[in-house]
């Protein structure tokens, strides 16, 4: 049904990157603001190799933070019931306490999502999910947003996992099972849930320009890939070079769910498609379906 809720995944890492350059553009946050000043109160428990990281950085995933929590931490997440921004202050605290592992290298850090949604917090003097809420989605018109498994369509994990394979299709995902999604302290990072039509409104502001939520030089920001393209992603999204008519990418999964978004190298159109099956094989295919839909190839 058109009011069925889909998870997206790492897709919410475009919505996190729009709201930072929302606030840039508000006067809240800077382009290239230094780390330690996004988390000044955290003072001496960041490491000072910190001190050249920026959250722009942190967003193209080339500030040296771990990929993600350890599973010791992932166990400890689902248990913890502090407020979100709580929690993202300790993740933040314990991802920066260490000097940066090989900054300036493409590393894909749900962490550093984490890490961005501390730095929201303090920056828009509210918490991350609210500050979504008042600077993105509302001016949008969406009103189907969320976070965790959406409770009308279940997800399916893989029936069994051979290393980073999911092998056959399993039994739904009750919602009700805070292990049916990541932890709540990844929400900047992955855990969103929308409906598709609502879901194209954000995708909309790709296509022209900034809408009226960000002007064209923000987009194209956020569209940027460091190091001329040759490696990375841009913030949240990844420029594609290597099929014809398809300019940007964003894939997310939590291991139940896939989604995929597309827009063409003009930035004139898009296809969305996400299915409730987290399985490798089913996340591929709605790449291939999504590429085949914007590009009408066969």
């Amino acid at each position: 049904m058109a009011s069925d809720r889909w998870h997206i995944g790492s897709c919410t890492k475009t919505f996190t990157a729009v709201l930072w350059a929302c606030l840039v553009e508000r006067g809240q946050a800077e382009w290239d603001m230094p780390l330690v000043e996004a988390l000044a109160d955290l003072g001496s428990d960041i490491h000072g190799d910190w001190a050249d990281q920026t959250v722009d950085s942190v967003l193209w995933h080339h500030a040296g933070i771990s990929a993600n929590l350890s599973s010791h931490q992932m166990d400890q997440a689902w248990e913890d019931s502090r407020p979100l921004d709580v929690q993202r202050t300790d993740a933040a605290r314990r991802a920066l306490w260490a000097r940066p592992d090989e900054p300036g290298q493409f590393r894909y850090s749900n962490l550093g999502y984490i890490v961005v949604g501390a730095a929201i917090d303090r920056l828009a003097g509210t918490t991350f999910e609210q500050a979504l809420d008042a600077h993105v989605l509302a001016p949008l018109g969406i009103e189907t947003a969320g976070f965790g498994p959406p409770g009308e369509v279940w997800g399916h994990p893989a029936r069994f996992r051979l290393g980073g394979l999911g092998l056959l299709a399993g039994p739904p995902a009750d919602p009700s099972d805070p292990r049916s999604d990541n932890p709540a302290v990844l929400s900047a990072a992955g855990t969103m849930h929308i409906t598709m039509a609502d879901w194209a409104k954000f995708v909309r502001v790709f296509l022209l320009g900034g809408s009226d939520l960000l002007n064209e030089a923000a987009v194209d920001r956020l569209l940027l890939t460091p190091h001329d393209g040759r490696y990375g992603m841009a913030m949240g999204w990844r420029g594609i070079g290597s099929l014809p008519g398809v300019g940007y990418a964003m894939q997310g999964s939590n291991t139940m769910w896939s989604a995929t978004a597309l827009l063409d190298d003009r930035r004139r159109r898009a296809v969305l498609v996400a299915c409730n099956d987290g399985r490798n094989r089913v996340l591929n295919s709605s790449a291939r379906l999504a590429a085949t839909l914007l590009t009408g190839s066969q």
